[in-house]
């Protein structure tokens, strides 16, 4: 029929027609091949409807400030071919080939109507601040029972339609399962607009993936670990220890970055606190969460702190499994797993005896018992074969982090009173949402009981660090010189100095160095690890930034006037001027490990003159030889 006013009304007569034959299907409703408007004209007008109402969809979720994505067309229009192969399957098992489009029509609009009713679902969803139960925790899994409704009201349209015996309706359900049901459960099914494309955005989100990302991570934790402050002789000092283990939800971010702003603003903790976060938002600006930086932070707390009074505080959050693992997730990146014994174990090996630990985690109480210990409180989530609640993206805080930190660690100092005092909140809103009750545990070591108190009554008291005040321009333009990295460089240029001339060295240029004692001798690896921990500890000395803070302070007031400052600091805020610091720190570490190398040939000549002459001088010492005059 050429195109004309009156086509396009009986083409909009068939169409309402299939729409509502599709309404129908959807709640089981008998619909004859006769009520389908069967024409190729229908199913292309249905395609539309389909693009159009994905669209709309798409606009609503991601706003006017997006961009058309012609790469999700496959996924939109993907029940298009499924619909034509279950409608010829089926026409065929029921022996009825000419009605495969009129199937095909009824099953393409049946489609359309279930698909909009479970994205009205989901908007309203997504919409809503909170839900019940059913709904809330039941949202993810209705996209099955949206599958298993399109496969079983297909199966009934097309027994219906095709008119079938009995002896096929299995038959025919098997073929919907396996041609719709199946394929719909399995793939994407594309959006039409998307956000707008944004390069830094994009940056951000790509995680670890990144190359400046990557590169920058031992930075960011040396940088984060060489700035925590020494413990004050005669005050109990707080250090924070936060962790978000799981990337893929910012509630744990968020979290621990309000927890580490709550410790430095209400427990004096400024300049004592780490964190550790699992999450592409922060990638370039805090560590990431892993054994490993957990190891190497207490280790760094252990050293800078007085471990006969201060307490250190460690906060996990993130989610856990029922044999009691703590997530660490950062896609692509795999960690060791973080589970109770391996918690105790770097504890342990820190040699820090006063803890505090808290875990946010569903099972966290599986970590109680492994962490008992005299010096330790221990503070979990949930018992260890409970969940907890409030994980959600959009969340600023779980339901335990809300209630002991936000709320209880708020009107008190006292850790144990704010558990007591949160305990009974979560309880009360797992309640109101209809929750099974997470309940939360605690254990109190009997020797920790005293220092905790103190440290409650030194906060009440007021008795804390003095503020520190502006910085100097003399300050300012140091900042921009001692970097993080830089000490990282230098104290790793240090260890590898160190290594170099260790017990084994001297022992191959004198056996008898060490009085006789050698590489196989039964002692040797105390020897060794005693120049490990002297080297250790020697690097860490001769690195710590406030000395060199100190030094190139003296430096810049003796050798440049103030007026001279603005200028200076003016060229190395800028790109160019911190790629010359960059390079500058970099000459310095190179310069000193060339100059040690190209110097190595003379200081074994020397060394060795050294060892001849203290041999002979040692002799003589044993003979009661009359020393010789040295000119």
């Amino acid at each position: 029929m050429p195109f004309s006013r009156q086509w396009l009304v009986e083409g909009l007569r068939g169409f309402r027609r299939n729409v509502r034959a599709g309404f129908r299907l959807a709640v089981f409703r008998r619909v004859g091949a006769d009520d389908i408007e069967t024409s190729w004209s229908q199913l292309v007008a249905l395609i539309a409807l389909n693009l159009a109402l994905t669209l709309v969809n798409d606009l609503a979720t991601f706003g006017l400030k997006g961009e058309l994505a012609l790469y999700g067309l496959p996924g939109v229009l993907f029940f298009v071919p499924i619909s034509l192969i279950a409608a010829w399957a089926l026409c065929a098992l029921g022996r009825r080939p000419e009605r495969t489009l009129t199937l095909m029509l009824a099953l393409y609009a049946l489609g359309i109507v279930i698909g909009l009713v479970y994205t009205i679902y989901f908007a309203g969803y997504r919409a809503l601040p909170r839900l019940p139960r059913g709904v809330s925790s039941g949202a993810y899994y209705v996209q099955y029972a949206v599958h298993a409704w399109l496969a079983l009201a297909s199966a009934v349209a097309a027994i219906r339609m095709l008119e079938m015996r009995r002896a096929r309706w299995l038959p025919a359900l098997a073929l919907v399962v396996i041609a719709i049901g199946l394929p719909e459960s399995t793939v994407y099914r594309g959006s039409l607009w998307t956000p707008r494309y944004d390069p830094k955005e994009f940056e951000r989100n790509r995680g670890l993936s990144g190359e400046e990302a990557f590169y920058q991570q031992s930075g960011l934790l040396e940088r984060e670990l060489t700035g925590l402050r020494p413990g004050r002789k005669g005050v109990i000092d707080l250090y924070l220890i936060s962790v978000a283990g799981y990337a893929s939800q910012d509630v744990f971010m968020r979290e621990v970055n309000a927890v580490d702003k709550l410790f430095r603003e209400r427990f004096d903790a400024e300049g004592r606190t780490v964190r550790l976060i699992n999450n592409a938002k922060t990638v370039t600006e805090a560590p990431i969460a892993s054994v490993t930086a957990l190891k190497s932070a207490l280790s760094r707390v252990a050293e800078v702190m007085d471990r006969d009074e201060d307490i250190v505080f460690v906060y996990l959050t993130s989610h856990g499994s029922e044999d009691h693992h703590f997530s660490l997730e950062f896609w692509p990146l795999r960690f060791k797993t973080l589970d109770p014994e391996t918690l105790r174990k770097l504890l342990d090996e820190s040699g820090i005896k006063r803890r505090v630990v808290v875990v946010s985690a569903c099972y966290s109480g599986g970590f109680v018992e492994p962490l008992k210990d005299p010096n330790t409180l221990v503070i979990t989530a949930s018992a260890a074969n409970r969940n907890s609640f409030g994980c959600s993206n959009e969340a600023d805080f779980t339901y335990f982090g809300k209630a002991y930190f936000d709320e209880a660690l708020r009107q008190t100092y006292s850790f144990v009173d704010a558990f007591e005092k949160a305990k009974p909140a979560i309880a009360e809103r797992e309640k109101k949402e209809d929750f099974t009750g997470s309940q939360p545990q605690i254990y109190i070591g009997d020797d920790i009981v005293r220092p905790l108190a103190l440290l409650e009554q030194q906060l009440k008291s007021g008795k804390r660090a003095l503020p520190v005040a502006a910085p100097s321009k003399y300050q300012e333009f140091v900042d921009l010189w001692i970097r993080p990295e830089l000490l990282a460089a230098f104290r790793k240029e240090c260890l590898r100095g160190m290594a170099v001339t260790s017990p084994a060295y001297y022992v191959r240029k004198d056996p008898d160095y060490y009085g006789g004692m050698t590489e196989r001798s039964l002692q040797w690896p105390r020897v060794m690890a005693a120049y490990a921990k002297y080297s250790e500890d020697y690097c860490a000395v001769a690195t710590i930034q406030a000395n060199w803070r100190q030094s190139y302070l003296e430096s810049a007031r003796r050798e440049m006037r103030e007026s001279d400052l603005d200028k200076a600091m003016q060229f190395l805020k800028t790109e160019v001027g911190r790629r010359y610091v960059h390079a500058s720190n970099a000459a310095a570490i190179d310069a000193t490990r060339r100059v040690t190398e190209l110097s190595r040939p003379a200081t074994d000549r020397i060394i060795a003159e050294y060892q001849d002459e203290l041999k002979r001088i040692t002799d003589d010492y044993r003979r009661g030889r009359q020393p010789k005059t040295v000119r």
